[in-house]
């Protein structure tokens, strides 16, 4: 479904099914709303919805987008409201890295949050900052086919490691039409740098209850004092291992 930010910016609002009480998925920088479903689709007592953050998927912004925190924000804000208004519920919120962020800034819509490895109050290194932005630049953004596309992106880090259904999904959802028929990643690759050079976010009240998550394999500098860990996994664990990711969602509900 297409919902509003409060700035207008349109977004795609994926009802991923179930019956329950509503979530909310957001995921990390780079990816889209469809690499929950099979989280989701392993708790079957919730009713799953995943947002695409402006920029990524189904969520079109127009090229040098001004990008931030406060943005992206809007964003899990307006899926909120628009998940109460149609469910009657206010939403618990479920997010991975920079969507866990945007979940944590907008936490006066939530009733919960479960959160995998937001950034902690440092944020990342700069230098892991630099390389994940240089990273961003060089990818590949199209290739022949959606196939040719997950062929080749499950020989590379980090989606190689990543549950296939995991991978599939978010070929399906990240690459639309491209000229003379190929498929065009819709996360452009400048976006994706500029997304991760927004800085550190700002400090925010939580006035919910928050249970952090972070992976047993993860960077050090990943890691923050009362975090519950996440065994057999590293930052990308919700996306490596959707079941184990699902019972523990399923008891946090």
């Amino acid at each position: 479904m297409r919902i509003a930010a409060s700035d207008g910016v349109e977004l795609e609002l994926r009802d991923l099914g179930g019956a329950g009480r509503p979530v909310v998925f957001a995921h990390g920088i780079g990816f889209n709303g469809a690499v929950w479903g099979p989280v989701a689709h392993a708790v079957p007592t919730v009713r799953a919805f995943a947002l695409d953050l402006r920029g990524h998927g189904a969520s079109r912004v127009e090229p040098e987008h001004p990008f931030s925190w406060d943005a992206l924000a809007r964003d899990t804000r307006a899926a909120a409201q628009a998940v109460h208004r149609l469910t009657g519920e206010r939403p618990a919120g479920v997010g991975h890295s920079g969507g866990a962020v945007a979940l944590l800034l907008a936490a006066s819509e939530y009733r919960a949050l479960l959160l995998y490895e937001p950034p902690g109050a440092d944020g990342a290194p700069p230098e892991r900052v630099q390389a994940l932005a240089a990273a961003a630049q060089r990818r590949r953004d199209w290739f022949p086919s959606h196939d040719a596309a997950e062929q080749t992106l499950a020989l590379r880090e980090p989606l190689k490691s990543f549950d296939p259904r995991v991978r599939r999904a978010y070929v399906e959802a990240g690459f639309g039409p491209g000229p003379a028929g190929t498929v065009k990643l819709a996360c452009r690759p400048e976006d994706e740098a500029r997304l991760y050079r927004m800085g550190q976010a700002p400090d925010a009240p939580v006035p919910c209850p928050v249970i952090r998550l972070e992976g047993e394999l993860s960077e050090p500098w990943r890691r923050r004092p009362g975090s519950e860990i996440f065994p057999g996994s590293g930052h990308y664990g919700p996306l490596e291992a959707p079941e184990a990711f699902a019972a523990r969602l399923a008891a946090f509900v």
